[in-house]
């Protein structure tokens, strides 16, 4: 079919911004005043009808590998040649109306030199329902000395090497979820020698192009980890239908633009995650990354509305619980201002932190309160005392090296569904510090 043009609305110029020949990116600009920068674009799959062809579990993604090239075009506007970290944090979903506006926005450099950067997006101003969400963030640095081409890639397939069948391979994927169109289907030829892969892929022809206005083009990076999905792969944890997308990228650089086949090297360093290198036909160095972690995703978290993480409360029926004398519970009273149930004072299941810890014995709960915000206390205030008072507690306990378990206790710190409002906002801090704990 015929490519659409890059909608362009207007020359970025005459907006006082600095037009780019990325494909995915329309403008860049020097923030006054620093050293920051910013890149934006607009992408949909009307202007990037390829995008489609990269869907996970029925939903587009923007592929990781276009994260971490935007990344490294981005640093590359302002020196800095190589990504050493990016981590991905929320998938990056490509609507199937509509458009999505992108921004990369590069910090300073530290005292090292190296700068920040981040990878946003939301969706177009008219339909736009959420803000800005951060999908990546990572640290831009220098470029090494100069690099020569692998020893493995002189001799290909590296000698020893089996063969892996790759017939069919992506209509296995599909099955799994990983539905690859005709532009990510580059997976030509695979083989194993011992714990590495190696693998030959091409660029599709509809894209080859543009492959000069990427470093890499994303859907040669992409096809380039295909192998690691094949079922030759050992993996830690062997299910079948397990989703795995690039969650952590480090060490990335890119020696030379514009190539459309590749011959990659995937050698393993940890549980699922990978170094890469890529040499061209002639076995020049095309790109190499020094760690490449792959991660699990849910199925049910890839849609415009939610990222890999959430908290989903739902609601679970209990009986009330009625203290018994004799039951391995205990209640911690900090400093007698917290609300302890009368009952449970009553059955004696009520301790002081400092004198009657060792009360309770083999309790295998004690259980402390955490005491309300007083409605007069400033944010400040209440929350200085709600981390003391934990501070206090916590240490108490690890102090007294009691054998059991201890709980925590909150009462309107977090929302538990669509009618259940934070009213103790100080609260909602001491469930920062209890899970860093």
């Amino acid at each position: 079919w015929p490519r659409p043009p890059h909608h362009h609305t207007t020359n970025p110029t005459g907006l006082g911004l600095d037009p780019t020949t990325h494909p995915l990116l329309g403008a860049w600009i020097e923030v006054a005043g620093g050293d920051e920068s910013v890149s934006t674009g607009r992408i949909s799959l009307r202007t990037h009808p390829w995008l489609a062809d990269h869907a996970v579990a029925g939903t587009v993604l923007l592929p990781g590998a276009a994260l971490v090239e935007l990344a490294l075009h981005a640093g590359t506007r302002v020196g800095h040649h190589q990504v050493d970290d990016l981590t991905l944090e929320v998938p990056f979903v490509v609507p199937d109306e509509g458009g999505v506006v992108m921004q990369v926005v590069v910090g300073a450099p530290n005292d090292q030199g190296d700068r920040q950067v981040e990878i946003h997006s939301r969706p177009d101003p008219d339909n736009a329902e959420t803000g800005w969400t951060r999908h990546a963030v990572g640290v831009l640095g220098h470029r090494p000395g100069a690099v020569t081409g692998p020893e493995w890639g002189s001799e290909w397939p590296p000698a020893g090497a089996e063969a892996i069948t790759v017939a069919g391979a992506y209509e296995n994927l599909a099955d799994r979820g990983y539905r690859y169109g005709p532009a990510f289907r580059g997976l030509r030829a695979a083989w194993r020698l011992g714990d590495q892969m190696f693998a030959e892929v091409d660029l599709d022809v509809a894209e080859r192009a543009d492959a000069t206005r990427f470093a890499v083009h994303p859907a040669l990076l992409d096809a380039a980890l295909h192998s690691l999905l094949l079922p030759e792969v050992p993996r830690a944890d062997p299910a079948p239908d397990r989703l795995l997308l690039p969650f952590a990228w480090s060490g990335f650089r890119a020696y030379s633009v514009g190539v459309s086949t590749l011959r990659v090297r995937l050698r393993p360093t940890a549980s699922d995650t990978f170094a890469v290198a890529a040499v061209d036909a002639s076995g020049n160095p095309v790109f190499d990354i020094d760690a490449l972690s792959l991660r699990p995703v849910a199925t049910g978290h890839l849609d415009t509305g939610s990222g890999l993480l959430a908290v989903d409360w739902r609601p679970v029926q209990v009986p009330p619980f009625v203290p018994d004398p004799a039951a391995t519970w205990a209640v911690l009273a900090n400093d007698g201002s917290t609300e302890v149930d009368e009952g449970l004072r009553a059955a004696g299941l009520v301790v002081d932190l400092h004198t009657d810890l060792e009360t309770t014995g083999e309790a295998a709960v004690v259980v402390y309160q955490v005491p309300p915000t007083e409605p007069t206390a400033g944010f400040d205030h209440a929350t200085r005392t709600r981390l003391a008072g934990i501070l206090e507690v916590v240490q108490t306990w690890l102090a007294s090296d009691h054998p059991g378990r201890l709980v925590v206790l909150t009462r309107g710190a977090v929302g538990v569904g669509c009618d259940g409002g934070v009213v103790d906002v100080a609260g909602s801090a001491v469930w920062g510090f209890v899970r860093s704990v």
